[in-house]
């Protein structure tokens, strides 16, 4: 449980300056996300009752939909990244719009993440 308080701590402090983090950190705080889903996941039976599922099944919810949006932002920027030489300009249409959206989604997932308890305290 040791590393997964860790990794609830790190996700919660860098979530917390999401607006503040380069395209690099944000893919490191979407590694981090997916550690601790999987994680999670793992050890959810060791943790049996239904007060432990509920606040698993929330943090959970929160944590794949937070991985999701920071996995799409990644997907863009790369996408940005290997475009930028053969540029005609069309495909930045929209671009900056979709990448508010997508760190939008990012945000209210880490709210929610940060508003379920820890499982293992149930």
């Amino acid at each position: 449980m040791k590393e997964l308080r860790r990794l609830r701590k790190r996700i919660r402090g860098w979530g917390a300056d999401m607006d503040e983090l380069s395209v690099s950190q944000l893919h490191r705080l979407r590694i981090r996300t997916k550690r601790l889903r999987y994680g999670t996941e793992f050890f959810s039976a060791t943790f049996p009752g239904k007060k432990a599922a509920k606040r698993r099944e929330k943090s959970l919810e929160a944590l794949k939909d937070l991985q999701d949006a920071l996995g799409n932002l990644n997907d863009l920027a790369m996408r940005h990244t290997l475009t930028a030489g053969e540029s005609t300009g069309h495909e930045l249409v929209g671009y900056e719009a979709y990448v508010d959206k997508l760190l939008g989604a990012a945000k209210d997932a880490y709210k929610r993440f940060v508003r379920a308890k820890a499982f293992w305290k149930a």
